[in-house]
């Protein structure tokens, strides 16, 4: 028996088709790509493989116990004046994503330009709801957050959503009435049991744990009906985008001046030297 769908739920076609800065009006803690380090061995976890973190404050917050899976610990950026946070780390996230927009900034001018621009660091940061739970139990909503990256794990991120819409593209044909692959749960992050490290940049290079997606071995009627978000999440998320119209569409106006600061630059941004492909961090 197909998936049945909802009329909403036909609503997020095209969801992630958008791109976008202004400030949110709703709570949505920023998620950035954490890169491992090879001497945090015996940590194990983000800290060594790769993956997102959260700052412990944005979670505290929101008033909610911390998505599952995700570890608090002390965590100390490269750049700054030696200031020690505290995150919330996972290797991975179990997201169904639902909005982006990304950008590209100059470092010498501070001028940011629409999409992906040559010779420009880009910035991507994509809406989603993200899920806690274990994979043996049915995933719950647990809040939307911002998906931040930058550099090349911008480019491995936005990979890891179009990989998603692609291998499930069939299955959803067949299954669920051809909906958008937003309205499925999927996981993104690192991987495996060993760093998979690259060497990335030109010049001076530095190491990186690309972003990836957790491809499933079959999508089958029964697993995308297990990763189906669910008619009131859908509802949500779309409640959510259409909140978020303006922030989503604000990184499409370029921006020339270095003086000129979006109202919300900091408030979206990881701390520096969190997740630039260039930062070699820290525990």
């Amino acid at each position: 028996m197909a998936i049945k769908i909802s009329e909403s739920a036909r609503q997020l076609k095209g969801a992630m088709q958008g791109e976008g800065e202004v400030k949110l009006p709703f709570a949505a803690p920023t998620c950035w790509v954490l890169n491992g380090n090879t001497q945090l061995a015996e940590l194990k976890g983000a800290r060594y493989f790769g993956g997102w973190a959260i700052h412990a404050t944005e979670i505290d917050e929101l008033g909610i116990a911390a998505p599952a899976g995700m570890v608090r610990h002390a965590f100390t950026p490269r750049s700054g004046n030696g200031e020690v946070i505290e995150v919330c780390s996972a290797r991975r996230v179990k997201v169904a994503c639902f909005g982006k927009r990304l950008s590209s900034v100059e470092k010498e001018t501070g001028a940011r330009y629409p999409g992906y621009r040559k010779g420009a660091s880009p910035h991507l940061q994509v809406l989603a709801m993200l899920f806690t739970g274990e994979a043996k139990e049915k995933l719950t909503a647990w809040n939307p957050v911002v998906l931040s990256a930058k550099g090349f794990q911008a480019g491995y991120v936005l990979d890891a959503i179009q990989k998603w819409e692609r291998i499930t593209a069939k299955a959803r044909r067949e299954f669920a009435e051809g909906l958008d692959a937003s309205a499925f749960i999927c996981a993104i992050g690192t991987f495996g049991e060993k760093p998979e490290v690259k060497q990335v940049g030109t010049g001076k290079t530095s190491p990186i744990n690309p972003i990836t997606l957790y491809e499933p071995k079959e999508i089958s009627e029964a697993a995308l009906d297990a990763l189906y978000v669910g008619e009131s999440v859908v509802d949500q998320m779309i409640t959510l985008r259409a909140e978020a119209t303006d922030w989503l569409n604000a990184w499409k106006i370029p921006v020339k001046a270095k003086e000129t600061v979006y109202p919300s630059e900091l408030e979206h941004n990881a701390p520096e030297g969190t997740d630039e492909e260039t930062d070699d961090l820290m525990a």
